[in-house]
C-alpha cells in the first residue's frame, strides 16, 4: 500500500496572506493518495481525513494493535469500499506565539464542519464561513448579528471538541 501527503497545504497570496499556519483552506487540505494492490478502479472519498488518521491506518494495514491510544481513526474500512460513521466536524490549531509582524496568525482554537470553518484567535478575532456558499472563504460572517446564534453553536463544539478526552 501506497501513502501519498503532505504535512500541511501553504498560502501563496491568497488572502492576501503567505505562510501554513492560517486556517484557511488552503493552509489546512493537503492531499492524500492511497494507491493498493486490491483496487483496480479509482475511487474518491470525501469524508475529512487528518493526519492523525494515517498511524492508526498503517497499524491497521500492518496488523498491529499499536499499545497506546490513538486519536485518529483507521481508513482501512474506505479503502475497501465500505461506508462507516466518520466525523462530522474536526479541530484546527495554531498554539504559538503570535506571528502577526510575520505575517503569521495570532494564537487560535477553530473548528470545521462541512458546512462551516468557525476560527477564534486568542487576540479576540472571530471568522465565521460557510464554506458551501463561500468555498474561498472571502466573506467573514462572524460579524454579521444574523449569525449569532451559528457562531454560539460552533463555538460550543468547538469546545466540547477541543476538551473531549481521547478515545479509546
Amino acid at each position: 500500500v501506497i501513502l501519498y501527503t503532505s504535512d500541511n497545504g501553504f498560502l501563496w497570496g491568497e488572502h492576501r496572506l503567505g505562510g501554513k499556519v492560517w486556517p484557511f483552506q488552503e493552509s489546512t487540505h493537503v492531499p492524500l493518495i492511497v494507491r493498493t494492490p486490491w483496487t483496480t478502479v479509482p475511487s474518491r472519498n470525501n469524508q475529512p481525513v487528518l493526519n492523525i488518521d494515517l498511524a492508526p491506518t498503517i497499524a491497521d494495514l500492518a496488523g498491529i494493535k499499536p499499545g497506546l491510544p490513538e486519536d485518529g481513526r483507521s481508513l482501512v474500512p474506505f479503502l475497501h469500499g465500505q461506508k462507516v460513521p466518520w466525523r462530522h466536524a474536526f479541530v484546527e490549531e495554531y498554539l504559538g506565539k503570535s506571528l502577526l509582524k510575520k505575517s503569521g496568525p495570532p494564537p487560535y482554537e477553530a473548528v470545521q464542519t462541512r458546512r462551516n470553518l468557525y476560527v477564534e484567535y486568542k487576540n479576540g478575532w472571530r471568522e465565521l464561513y460557510n464554506l458551501q456558499k463561500d468555498p474561498w472563504e472571502l466573506n467573514n460572517l462572524a460579524g454579521d448579528p444574523h449569525t449569532k446564534p451559528l457562531q454560539a453553536r460552533l463555538s460550543q463544539l468547538l469546545h466540547r471538541l477541543y476538551n473531549a478526552p481521547p478515545t479509546p
